[in-house]
């Protein structure tokens, strides 16, 4: 996941659908993150994956993390 800033948190995707993402981010990765932030994906995998949309943080608890995509384009 990149931050505003550039910065990159090596995340686990734990569940995806339509309408966001649920991720954990590594131990203290939660404290990097803000709530309404936009935030971006670098998938090496299968880029496509998240190649378009935009994705705001929507809830942090602890290192899992809420991530709603507002665009709706990201599904290739």
């Amino acid at each position: 996941m990149i931050l505003r800033g550039g910065r990159e948190v090596a995340i686990d995707l734990h569940d995806i659908s339509e309408n966001g993402v649920g991720i954990n981010a590594g131990p203290g990765g939660g404290r990097m993150v803000r709530l309404k932030e936009e935030v971006h994906f670098k998938c090496n995998w299968n880029p496509k994956l998240f190649s378009s949309g935009r994705y705001v943080v929507k809830n942090i608890h602890g290192d899992r993390i809420g991530i709603k995509n507002v665009g709706r384009r990201g599904w290739a």
